[in-house]
């Protein structure tokens, strides 16, 4: 009897300690760094990129900004301060042309009409350097234009190829 209750217990013992082994094994197969295949790693969360507010970026002080932005509709909301700005053309009394040439120009549009009687806007001209102080904005229709700035066809269909225009608040003639 006794040699059947010892081998019963080394039975026992036998058995509780290859359950051990493998228990441990498994173990250490799911904590192994180098086994992927049984690591559980959660996803990534893929990135999601801030959006920018139009006035993050502080001011537009220069017209390179302007040039060098390959979707310049993002430039609408943008607030504008620029100094000794060449104007290019004049479109009538209430808007201009800036900048060097007819791929890095600009066009400004004032509420208060160019005329003698205002001070800052009176005769600007050609060939002549302005600050502007104004805001981005998308440009409108051509139709738009023709009626709200009173633009000839001609200038309405030129400037409808831009993606904004400058609403200046403030244009000073340099003397």
């Amino acid at each position: 009897m006794r040699t059947r209750a010892f081998s019963t217990m080394k039975f026992c013992r036998n058995w509780i300690a290859i359950t051990a082994l493998v228990i441990l094994a498994s173990l250490g197969t799911a904590c192994n760094p180098e086994d992927r295949t049984t690591m559980v790693t959660p996803s990534p969360t893929p990135y999601v990129a801030p959006t920018a507010t139009p006035m993050m970026n502080g001011p537009i002080t220069d017209l390179g900004t302007v040039w060098t932005n390959t979707n310049r509709a993002d430039l609408a909301g943008r607030e504008v301060r620029l100094t000794s700005v060449p104007v290019m053309r004049v479109v009538n009394n209430n808007a201009f042309w800036v900048g060097t040439d007819t791929t890095q120009r600009l066009l400004v549009v004032t509420n208060t009409p160019m005329t003698a009687s205002s001070d800052n806007n009176a005769n600007v001209k050609q060939g002549q350097m302005v600050d502007l102080t104004g805001m981005m904005r998308q440009i409108p229709s051509a139709d738009q234009m023709r009626t709200n700035w009173k633009f000839s066809s001609a200038a309405a269909q030129d400037a409808s190829g831009e993606q904004i225009y400058l609403d200046a608040q403030q244009v000073i003639r340099q003397r």
